[in-house]
């Protein structure tokens, strides 16, 4: 329900206000991750395995330590895999636990439902980009000493912001499937795939390059890498616009679908077929 102010009228503090609310009540409500336990090993323990992980068996693999892209690949992958586990749980939970229903026949500002179910997932997900590659410079020694962390900062937040972007938009499948695991495993899939993580781009088939360009993650992590080597946010610009770019037209694609989604059940009275 929308607040208004003495005038009648819903002002922009009363605005940011209900967002912020609507914002951590979704975030304490429908993330099941928000215990200790299961807070601390997906935030902390799983960037810093995952890293290390990746960089011995590429040094089973190849006999030679992994070289920086890889390792700055794996780090990023935190930032995605942390974003797609909080937002497309919390979807899958709304509609589990009652609360969808309720927000379709409420007066409420879909656009702030939407994105607010995003908000606060995104400190999540940097914070893990910022702990895995804590670990890539302490356990697998790093080389930062040409970085220009401006451009790192503008990078991660990017990648963030895109990751958010991308999961909020495939959550909206996470209201007709009921197994969000599967959403997650193909989210995370594709990235580690396809957006130069792991696997070099230019060693990609076209279509499949083409795919990557549309990820979130892609171009960020270029810039990254580029900025661990000492590239200026000038120089990075394009990739960075390119990264909001990617950001932006999930954004536009995920509400769009999100309301579309609304309609339909109002029309037939179900979320699923």
């Amino acid at each position: 329900m929308k607040l208004l102010s003495s005038e009648g009228a819903t002002t922009p503090l009363v605005a940011v206000s209900n967002f912020a609310v609507q914002s951590h009540l979704s975030f304490r409500g429908l993330f099941l991750w928000l215990n200790p336990w299961a807070y601390a090993s997906n935030m902390f323990a799983a960037p810093v395995l995952n890293v290390v992980l990746f960089a011995l068996v590429a040094r089973y693999a190849t006999g030679e330590d992994p070289d920086a892209g890889l390792v700055l690949g794996v780090a990023m992958l935190a930032v995605p895999t942390m974003a797609n586990g909080g937002i497309l749980q919390s979807f899958t939970y709304e509609r589990s636990f009652g609360t969808l229903s309720v927000l379709f026949v409420s007066p409420a500002s879909r656009a702030a439902a939407y994105f607010s179910r995003g908000a606060l997932h995104l400190p999540n997900a940097l914070l893990a980009g910022v702990v895995s590659l804590a670990a890539a410079m302490v356990v697998l020694q790093l080389d930062v000493s040409e970085a220009r962390w401006d451009a790192v900062l503008a990078a991660l937040v990017l990648v963030g912001t895109s990751s958010v972007a991308f999961a909020l938009a495939v959550g909206n499948f996470a209201l007709w499937f009921r197994n969000w695991l599967v959403l997650y495993g193909a989210s995370n899939g594709a990235v580690l795939a396809l957006s130069g993580a792991v696997i070099p781009r230019e060693e990609l088939p076209a279509l499949l390059r083409a795919v990557g360009e549309a990820l979130p993650m892609t171009h960020g992590l270029e810039a990254l890498r580029r900025a661990i080597g000492g590239a200026t946010v000038v120089d990075l610009g394009g990739l960075l616009a390119a990264e909001v770019f990617v950001a932006g037209g999930y954004a536009l694609v995920g509400i769009v679908i999100y309301r579309w989604i609304e309609r339909r059940a109002r029309r037939e009275g179900a979320l699923d077929d």
